[in-house]
């Protein structure tokens, strides 16, 4: 949605099966509140295999190929989307900071159907986003990590991918 502010909470799961392959499980938990989030917020799932490799020390690629389903709420159904993503890092140890850049190409799967009987609308399949971006992260302790980055994304004009935009994001991560 094109709001500021808080969006539903997402907590997920990473699980390495081999060196360099793993898969991801998010899960978007509703806030539910228009004041805070906007008209739109679901539930959802996304579920990744991730692929990850360390060429020379400090120097990684991680890329991940995952499928997105948002649940129906009162409002509209998003439904299934691919992501297919991709990010080169260098991590400078000594003073724990990791600049990166990467990106992300998004494709709707299904399409997004909103309002009821008569009213239903639907749009949205075969559509697609990318956006590139770069940031950097900082360590503040083995429990705590700040991240910002600079993105661009470059979609499909149309309901279900907005067009383009730019942003910043930042976040705070705790490891557990």
């Amino acid at each position: 949605p094109d709001n500021d502010g808080i969006k539903a909470m997402t907590f997920g799961a990473r699980y390495w099966f081999m060196p360099i392959l793993g898969a991801a499980l998010d899960v978007n938990i509703p806030l539910n509140s228009e004041d805070v989030v906007g008209e739109y917020d679901p539930f959802g799932l996304y579920a990744a295999i991730q692929y990850s490799q360390e060429f020379i020390p400090g120097l990684a690629l991680g890329s991940e190929a995952g499928l997105s389903y948002k649940f129906e709420d009162e409002k509209k159904t998003e439904g299934l989307g691919l992501t297919i993503k991709a990010e080169l890092d260098y991590t400078i140890a000594s003073i724990g900071l990791t600049p990166w850049i990467g990106g992300e190409f998004d494709m709707r799967i299904s399409d997004v159907e909103e309002g009821k009987g008569q009213a239903k609308h639907e749009y949205g399949s075969g559509d697609s986003a990318f956006t590139l971006w770069i940031g950097a992260g900082y360590s503040i302790n083995p429990m705590f990590y700040v991240k910002a980055n600079f993105l661009m994304t470059f979609a499909d004009e149309k309901e279900s991918m907005g067009g383009d935009s730019m942003g910043v994001n930042a976040a705070l991560d705790i490891n557990f």
